[in-house]
């Protein structure tokens, strides 16, 4: 059996419209457990007027919730019987693998550290997981929990992002470095120094990536500090959705119901295949159990995502690869 936390406040949407995904969740995966930290009141009014398998999901009570407007390391004090803090505790003592969150981005990663602990004190990095155009998962790190690092933390992330990508399926992981040219001599000191210490490596490194390659599907992940890691990230949902926007407004405006009919159609693929809510969320690697991030304005159907994320996560054994490896 696989137990995963789920911190049912901290996003936009109220705890009943998050519910049905864990629901969901129970409902489709057999061996699966969930904890629920929240309002106790409010979650069981929910499940009150559905059916569910009631011997695998309980109910952490917490009389506080995280906001956006709360500092990431006061809440440590002042929020202890938060919904975030409280599951996170409970994360650390229990036999439960990971924990899922739609809270604010600095509480959940302050709080990991914090309670959960680092794995052999390496740097934490936060992995966005990306679907390219061949169809798979391009694993993105690190996406904004470190702004200023060394080359031993890139080298890290290196190992923990080829860890993750083996644990969704690919055997062995090209490692791409992000930088302004594929070439070997581009970049600044601290990507030269790292990419003569990937080469050096056992990993499976195979060179510079730019920008503009970060989807093509030719790496399975790719290494970078905080920065022009986030800054890609937010570049691409802003891309997304605009091009999404422009034909959606075409469509609108078109009166060619062929044309209306190829524009829809297209916009129905992208939609589904970069619809963050679909995707799982954030992977908080480097601590001590499985930590996914969800979107603030997620859904019941993110928390399904996050849920199964855990779960495949926890069965693939990936926190204990990591342990013997940072």
């Amino acid at each position: 059996m696989i137990k995963v936390i789920v911190d049912i406040h901290g996003g936009d949407k109220s705890p009943k419209e998050l519910l049905p995904g864990v629901i969901k969740a129970i409902d489709n995966n057999l061996d699966l457990e969930v904890v629920v930290a929240g309002n106790e009141d409010i979650i069981k009014d929910y499940l009150k007027e559905v059916n569910y398998q009631d011997d695998r999901l309980t109910i952490l009570s917490c009389s506080q919730e995280v906001t956006n407007n709360d500092s990431p390391t006061a809440i440590l004090k002042e929020k202890k019987d938060s919904s975030l803090v409280k599951g996170m505790k409970e994360l650390s003592t229990s036999d439960a693998s990971g924990i899922v969150s739609c809270g604010s981005t600095g509480a959940v990663l302050a709080s990991a550290m914090f309670i959960l602990g680092r794995i052999n004190r390496c740097r934490p990095s936060l992995a966005a997981t990306l679907p390219n155009v061949k169809g798979k998962l391009t694993i993105l790190l690190d996406c904004g929990a470190n702004v200023d690092c060394k080359e031993e933390h890139l080298m890290g992330f290196a190992t923990m992002g080829s860890v993750l990508s083996k644990a969704t399926g690919v055997d062995n992981p090209r490692i791409g470095l992000l930088n302004v040219g594929v070439e070997e001599k581009k970049g600044n000191e601290l990507t030269k120094n790292v990419h003569n210490l990937m080469k050096e490596s056992t990993l499976n490194f195979v060179g510079n990536i730019e920008a503009s390659s970060v989807l093509d599907g030719n790496v399975d992940v790719i290494v970078t500090d905080g920065f022009p890691g986030n800054v890609v990230l937010k570049n691409i949902e802003g891309v997304a959705k605009t091009l999404i926007g422009e034909m959606v407004m075409k469509m609108k405006t078109s009166n060619d119901p062929l044309e209306q009919q190829v524009i829809g159609n297209l916009v129905g693929y992208f939609m589904s295949k970069y619809d963050f809510n679909s995707q799982g969320g954030g992977i908080l690697l480097g601590v001590n159990k499985i930590v996914v991030k969800g979107h603030g304005a997620a859904n019941a159907d993110t928390i399904y995502s996050t849920i199964n994320m855990v779960y495949r996560l926890a069965n693939n054994k990936m926190i204990e690869q990591m342990k013997e490896l940072l």
